[in-house]
């Protein structure tokens, strides 16, 4: 949704529990580790994707419809949905999703023969990238230590318009590549 959507909403996703299918109750979600493919692989499943139910009439359904059979494209999303900043803890974090985002469509545009300028400002990807990498600019939200780096001039400091640039990166990335692989 946060790729439709182009940014991230200010009410956090959450999924704490769930239901059966076939009834049961609610259940709690503790997940200790991550489940990078948590998808179930019966074709059945599928079969009837038509009408209402077929997934690419929406565009969340449909990215994650094709993350099912996509590693790539399932990597992309899982980092995207990863972005908080409801904690301060989450705003750490949130630099560092972010450029693992960026990493993420720089090294899949490659193959498919699209650059970063398709999808974003180089200058300010530049900017953003300039600020993650040096402690100097936001402290301990960098993604690396101190170095002794020279400040940079030209930097994004606000999480915002960081998680804004890379969010709408990536929903235009996404686009391309479902076009390039898909269509």
């Amino acid at each position: 949704m946060r790729l439709c959507w182009g940014d991230i909403h200010p009410v956090p996703v959450r999924f704490s529990e769930f239901a059966r299918i076939n009834g049961g109750g609610r259940h709690s979600v503790y997940a200790n580790i991550i489940e990078e493919d948590p998808f179930y692989r019966n074709s059945a499943i599928d079969r009837d994707l038509s009408g209402w139910n077929n997934p690419k009439t929406r565009c969340p359904s449909h990215l994650l419809n094709l993350s099912k059979a996509d590693s790539d494209l399932r990597a992309l999303l899982f980092l995207v949905g990863l972005v908080s900043k409801n904690s301060p803890l989450e705003c750490i974090l949130a630099w560092g999703t972010l450029y693992k985002i960026l990493d993420t469509v720089r090294y899949h545009s490659k193959p498919l023969q699209l650059s970063l300028e398709e999808f974003s400002d180089i200058n300010k990807i530049n900017a953003f990238t300039a600020a993650c990498n040096n402690m100097s600019i936001l402290g301990v939200y960098a993604r690396h230590g101190a170095a002794g780096n020279s400040p940079p001039k030209r930097v994004i400091t606000d999480l915002d318009e960081a998680i804004d640039l890379i969010i709408s990166m990536a929903a235009k990335f996404c686009q391309a590549y479902v076009n390039v692989k898909y269509l």
